[in-house]
């Protein structure tokens, strides 16, 4: 019988999806669990259907309700389909004829990428680059990025980027475990190191007696893409997801992940580290879930977190964003004249979440796109670059995001570029600091950074006690 997955970016819209649509997707799952595939296809309440233009033919949608759309991804063999997206009618169709799905040669797992889109910034970037020596990643042979996972079309589009700021606006349309290659190796990780940290983590489904990839084969790959690609078995199981939105990703683990929380055993007391949505609840919660399979009669698991406090603190960073931001607004500074800068993508987006929950006009900076006069701009510290605002608030400086140590080199293995890292880390507050021409504002949930500190702009003997 056919099945129905569902993607991680499905997951992520959860919380914004609507009654009436999350019964649509619960439905159209349970006929994926009892109807054939020749049902499913003559089936006119689902209408799957093939898209006319599409860059792939894999890539199809069906009918959630009267005007909302979901975008699946619909393989040759095998008869496990995987729910992508759900948009409203227009939409769906527009980004699903530009996706193109594909199987990582070497993680051997499902990629999506807007092949459209990357098609189109090529060209245009290609124009405008240096010599191919100077841009970004000449220091890495062709053999080694493909040894990475990086296939001949990402390849092409990869060497023409010049810096970090291009990548950033690649990489929301890049496969996303090439995505992350790409990223590590911008940031200053060597072959080796993002081969074990990155590469081979995602390569736990992988032995060694398995035959050669099939590149067509998006059956087993579905299997192997556990880190993002949900197989939902129980209609309680997706009641649940769809109900609370945190439990949609308690489904899905990482590779690394995975490693840490069905580990057998430790041999005492393990740590596990990552910055702010790393992951690093879900994994306790795995690990619960783990030894609750081998308790003897009487024993219990005790589970302490501190997330809440976390939560509250990041939740009133960005409520003072707001304050902040209107405050500029209602002294008669047009919204076009407000920069938003963090040092992650993914604080930029709770940014843009927050601000326009409040009401005020907010969009992410688009690499060479025209910004919208009458809309707050927020963007990476790296997209800052160049720009001017008459107001500019840098958030999320905290300890941990800003120097951010995976961006700089332990001082024990090479001091000179310790120094250098800390200074391009410098370098990326200073810069965002000054976009502003009348007025800055500084923020930070938990603990401020140590540059902050070091500048006395923020007392240090303010500060809590943390012995």
């Amino acid at each position: 019988m056919p099945h129905l997955a569902f993607d991680i970016d499905f997951c992520a819209q959860l919380s914004k999806l609507q009654g009436g649509v999350k019964q649509g997707v619960f439905d159209a799952w349970e006929k994926f669990e009892h109807l054939t595939l020749d049902q499913l296809f003559k089936d006119q309440g689902l209408k799957l259907e093939t898209l006319k233009r599409a860059r792939d033919p894999h890539i199809r949608t069906i009918r959630i309700d009267q005007g909302t759309r979901g975008v699946v991804l619909a393989p040759d063999s095998g008869d496990t389909y995987v729910l992508l997206r759900v948009m409203p009618h227009d939409k769906a169709i527009a980004w699903a004829i530009k996706q193109k799905a594909s199987i990582n040669t070497v993680t051997r797992a499902v990629e999506i990428r807007d092949i459209a889109m990357l098609d189109e910034l090529t060209p245009a970037y290609e124009q405008i680059a240096p010599a191919p020596d100077e841009r970004l990643f000449a220091k890495v042979s062709d053999g080694d990025m493909a040894a990475l996972g990086i296939d001949e079309t990402t390849l092409r589009q990869a060497r023409v980027l010049t810096d970090a700021e291009q990548l950033e606006v690649f990489a929301p349309y890049f496969p996303q475990d090439q995505r992350e290659v790409l990223e590590y190796l911008a940031a200053g990780f060597s072959v080796e190191d993002v081969w074990r940290d990155v590469v081979s983590v995602a390569m736990s489904t992988v032995t060694a007696g398995d035959p050669p990839v099939d590149t067509q084969d998006f059956a087993t790959a579905i299997q192997r893409t556990r880190a993002r690609i949900a197989l939902v078995s129980a209609s309680d199981e997706l009641r649940d997801i769809l109900d609370k939105p945190f439990a949609a990703w308690r489904v899905f683990l990482h590779p690394s992940q995975h490693k840490v929380a069905y580990r057998p055993s430790y041999s005492g007391p393990a740590q596990v580290t990552g910055g702010p949505g790393t992951g690093k609840t879900v994994v306790a919660l795995h690990r619960v879930r783990h030894l609750l399979g081998h308790l003897r009669d009487g024993d219990r698991v005790l589970l302490t977190t501190y997330t809440n406090a976390l939560v509250t603190a990041l939740r009133a960073e960005l409520d003072a964003l707001v304050t902040r931001v209107c405050g500029w607004l209602g002294s008669g500074i047009a919204p076009g004249e407000i920069g938003v800068s963090a040092r992650f993508n993914k604080t930029c987006d709770r940014a843009v979440d927050r601000l326009r929950a409040a009401g005020v006009p907010a969009a992410r900076l688009r690499g060479n796109a025209p910004a919208d006069p009458d809309t707050v701009q927020i963007g990476t510290m790296h997209a800052f670059k160049g720009l001017e605002f008459r107001c500019v608030a840098v958030i999320g400086v905290s300890e941990g995001a800003l120097p951010f140590p995976k961006a700089v080199t332990a001082a024990e293995v090479d001091r000179l570029q310790h120094d250098a890292d800390l200074l391009a880390e410098r370098c990326l507050l200073f810069v965002a600091c000054t976009r502003a021409r009348d007025g800055l504002y500084v923020s930070w949930s938990g603990d401020p950074s140590e540059f902050l500190v070091e500048t006395g702009a923020v007392d240090r003997q303010a500060l809590p006690d943390r012995g």
